[in-house]
């Protein structure tokens, strides 16, 4: 065999792991389950099972007032949480890593990971956010949301659209690398969410939104309590919000903008009759080039919301750089922000329908209160309008 054949032969099973989504909850306490243990254990290419640490820092989670933490205690613990560390709880193993992974039962394994985040989340607080059920479409700012979502023990329920795969040019702001390339964007945040609790459950559209699915996408399995919108394509976005309207689900919207972030809130669950995107553009909008989207998404954005760094790159689109930049720091914050709204809506607070602006350069740049500065945003502002034909922020 040649080498081109043999890299491809290589490729081939490689991107076969690499895209497999499959994986095990094995209970030993059930036979073909225990052999199949066995099985991994003796081939898999790693084993973790770090149990006896875990216990400990149970422990300390449940006896917090026991700064001696007497050797004596922590074992007598050990066995009345368990007589047998091997047989508690589950072993889980994940083809794509070949790893198999010894977890605690699922309500101690939820205490443990979000034992950190108390008192700062109280528990009724925990349990409201670990039973919202959320979408995310679009896979780039909504893999941060995600990714700080779950890190702070929210939302069991979760489902995931996003057609792409990982590219080389999206690793500036998606965690991941080069090795991840060329795998669906649904597949990786999946293991991510996976390998960190396997007791998520993550229906996914790896097709992305569509006219056909997104129905189900709003109502089939669980219905979504909000609705994360993350994508570029403008007719989808828009699509998403009369469904959003339909079934009476809020949309969180954060776009990354230069060192800042713009958040939109709609609740179309207390506003059923409100204006998509707050009215800022027509249901029936038609895009059919690179400009149109531009124009398209300029409005809903406001250009007066963009920094001045933003608003003089939008103008090189097409000419210096393919297409809108953005920045990893800046997917990062939008992530927090996102996850932020999606706890407290969880909680039903009704708070209602607005745009929030959060811009790093109002907090360390010096220049942006000066009139002068003032000045040059206005006239690229301007400039930037002119250029795409946007006369004003509101639909005519």
């Amino acid at each position: 065999m040649g080498l081109q054949e043999s890299i491809k032969a290589a490729r081939d099973k490689s991107n076969k792991i690499r895209n497999n989504e499959d994986f095990e909850i094995l209970n030993p306490f059930k036979k073909d389950d225990l052999t199949r243990i066995h099985h991994y254990i003796n081939n898999a290419s790693q084993v973790v099972d770090e149990i006896d640490i875990l216990l400990e820092e149970l422990y300390e989670v449940r006896f917090p007032s026991d700064q001696v933490k007497n050797p004596v205690d922590i074992e007598k613990f050990k066995k009345e949480t368990t007589d047998n560390l091997e047989l508690w709880g589950n072993w889980v193993y994940y083809p794509w890593s070949d790893k198999l992974v010894h977890f605690p039962p699922e309500l101690v394994w939820e205490e443990i990971r979000t034992a950190r985040n108390k008192t700062l989340i109280s528990t009724e607080e925990q349990n409201k956010f670990w039973n919202f059920n959320i979408g995310i479409a679009g896979l780039s700012v909504g893999q941060s949301s995600v990714i700080a979502i779950t890190r702070c023990g929210g939302c069991k329920n979760i489902k995931l659209a996003d057609f792409d795969t990982l590219s080389p040019t999206n690793l500036n702001r998606l965690d991941g690398n080069m090795s991840n390339c060329g795998v669906k964007k649904t597949t990786l945040i999946k293991q991510k969410i996976l390998e960190l609790d396997p007791y998520y459950h993550l229906d996914i559209y790896s097709e992305g939104i569509t006219p056909k699915n997104i129905d189900d996408f709003f109502i089939k399995g669980f219905k979504l309590d909000a609705v994360i919108d993350a994508m570029d394509n403008i007719p989808l976005k828009i699509a998403l919000r009369l469904a959003a309207k339909k079934y009476g689900v809020p949309v969180i919207m954060a776009t990354d903008a230069a060192d800042g972030v713009i958040l939109d809130i709609e609740r179309y669950d207390l506003e059923g009759s409100r204006a998509i995107f707050g009215g800022r553009i027509e249901e029936n909008v038609v895009i059919k080039n690179k400009i149109d989207f531009i124009r398209a998404g300029l409005r809903i954005i406001s250009p007066e919301f963009i920094t001045l760094p933003m608003n003089r790159a939008m103008m090189d689109v097409g000419n210096k750089i393919p297409t809108h930049p953005q920045l990893g720091s800046s997917a990062i914050l939008s992530g927090a922000i996102m996850a932020y709204a999606i706890r407290k809506l969880s909680l039903g607070i009704h708070f209602s329908s607005e745009r929030t602006h959060i811009d790093l350069e109002h907090f360390l740049n010096p220049e942006i209160d000066t009139i002068e500065y003032k000045q040059q945003h206005a006239l690229a502002t301007e400039e930037l309008k002119k250029l795409l034909g946007i006369i004003t922020n509101e639909v005519k």
